[in-house]
């Protein structure tokens, strides 16, 4: 589906956990995303009795398990068997197999919680965010430790600490830092914004125009160069998302 442009979607149930930092774990999508996809294990629909697909599945399994083994195997229907059949045979996958079924699944889910909109997330926020942070960051080591792909490598897919040091080292670290707030839990409401924002300043010009005299007001006035600082406030936690997504498209 992604090679033939077809945008995947996951749909979890959330039932309103979105909105609060501390329970948005309670999203699978979320809450499993350091455990591995193994796609060879999934099953398809209800197990069929057609021991003619079985057999040959069993014929193709033959040179890595005993016979034995092989016929205590659950029973697939045919669409199963012919699923695995395909992915077996197909030429296209550079022998990966199952292996790139797995990386498919691995990038569609990281898409997910790249578009995750922490925008609905109202109370304990930097919470909501370090949540989200792990299961991305889980998913990017799956994407690294088995990807042959060569746009998947440390300096695209990176943890947001790297990418925080990155930024720093940019922008430059005398000028620009972290914010660092007190502990969300001291306040009864729980809105403040999250941290995961660095902050400096820059230097700019700013414009302004004067009138040369009380008398040419209207038709006459000189423009005038200051430099000034202005404070920057960069939300690298929505930047490093954005990032990543450009990696994986």
């Amino acid at each position: 589906a992604r090679k033939l442009g077809v945008n995947v979607i996951l749909c979890p149930p959330v039932a309103g956990t979105e909105y609060d930092g501390r329970y948005i774990n309670r999203n699978i999508c979320i809450r499993d995303a350091n455990k591995r996809f193994d796609s060879s294990l999934a099953r398809c629909g209800r197990s069929g009795d057609d021991r003619r697909y079985q057999s040959s599945i069993n014929n193709e399994d033959s040179s890595s398990s005993s016979s034995s083994s092989s016929s205590s195997k659950p029973l697939m229907n045919n669409d199963e068997c012919r699923i695995r059949h395909y992915i077996n045979h197909q030429t296209t996958l550079g022998g990966k197999k199952f292996a790139e079924v797995d990386e498919a699944l691995e990038i569609i889910r990281c898409q997910y919680l790249l578009h995750y909109q922490t925008s609905k997330i109202e109370h304990c926020k930097t919470k909501g965010h370090s949540v989200l942070k792990n299961a991305i960051e889980g998913i990017i080591s799956h994407l690294l430790s088995s990807s042959q792909d060569e746009n998947f490598n440390n300096r695209t897919l990176v943890d947001l600490n790297t990418f925080l040091k990155n930024e720093l080292e940019f922008y430059g670290e005398e000028n620009y830092k972290r914010i660092r707030r007190k502990n969300r839990d001291e306040y009864p409401d729980y809105t403040i914004d999250h941290d995961y924002y660095i902050i400096g300043k820059r230097k700019k010009i700013k414009t302004a125009a004067k009138p040369t005299s009380r008398l040419s007001l209207l038709w006459k006035k000189k423009v005038e160069e200051e430099e000034v600082e202005e404070e920057v406030l960069i939300n690298i936690f929505e930047k490093w998302r954005e990032i990543l997504l450009a990696a994986l498209q």
